[in-house]
């Protein structure tokens, strides 16, 4: 069983520099297909023909999946926030890089004490890296590390898992009650490298606090769910369920299926 961290359907059924996407129909039956238990449809500013209503509405035609919305202003982050909840979404995305904004301690703290107090939980793509004149000029670690540390109580799913800073990311959530550590992208991107063997490591001492991901459309779910396989095989099945579905079905407050 899986439940999947990161899908990206969109509007128009159109990706990133309008190469083809997946519409929200698609994802729907590719779960229903994989025999999942369904994912989290997770929106993109300026992407698809992305609309916070219109993202919701279209959504919620889908019992498997949740909506995430996304953040889209520089400013005026905790109105943003505000207006998001009152649709009913659950949770937001902050994707720092497609916003163009710095992952600073003053921007992460705010979108954190907003979305704790309208009981949401935030996805924050980790994956920093870019242009040199792109990038922030601080280490952005350390400013999450500050901005969770001032919002204890937000739910917080830390998308990709800070990539090639993978274990340095894990040891922020291994301290932290309500933060999450995400492989999506990452255990595929890196399947040849070294991070594959910290992520091994991971599963078998850290299975309380990872879940997966596809990250749809850039990777399919069969072969997604194929790596995962080979991935996770040798753990216990109780340390498989929490990483496939588990931990992040219980951090989003969602009923998990008996086995």
């Amino acid at each position: 069983m899986f439940f999947d961290s990161l899908s990206h359907p969109t509007l128009n059924g159109q990706w990133v520099s309008n190469k083809p996407g997946e519409t929200f129909a698609q994802v729907s039956e590719a779960y229903k297909i994989a025999g999942a238990i369904g994912g989290c449809a997770v929106g993109l500013s300026g992407i698809g023909g992305y609309d916070h209503k219109a993202y919701f509405r279209e959504c919620s035609v889908f019992d498997n999946l949740l909506p995430v919305a996304s953040l889209t202003k520089k400013e005026c982050i905790t109105e943003e926030i505000e207006q998001i909840a009152e649709i009913g979404y659950r949770a937001l995305k902050i994707h720092p890089r497609l916003m163009s904004i710095h992952p600073t301690h003053g921007v992460l703290s705010e979108a954190f004490a907003a979305a704790g107090r309208m009981n949401m939980t935030v996805f924050l793509c980790t994956y920093v890296y870019d242009k040199p004149e792109r990038m922030i000029s601080s280490d952005p670690y350390w400013h999450l590390v500050k901005a969770v540390g001032e919002n204890p109580e937000t739910r917080i799913v830390l998308l990709h898992g800070g990539a090639v800073r993978l274990l340095e990311y894990a040891e922020l959530c291994r301290f932290t009650d309500k933060v999450l550590l995400d492989l999506s992208f990452t255990f595929q991107k890196y399947a040849s490298s070294s991070v594959a063997q910290d992520i091994r490591y991971l599963l078998q001492s850290f299975d309380r606090k990872i879940c997966f991901g596809v990250d749809s459309p850039e990777y399919c779910l069969p072969g997604s769910l194929s790596t995962l396989e080979r991935v996770t095989e040798g753990l216990s099945a109780e340390k498989k369920q929490n990483v496939m579905f588990g931990n992040l079905m219980s951090l989003l407050d969602l009923k998990i299926p008996s086995i």
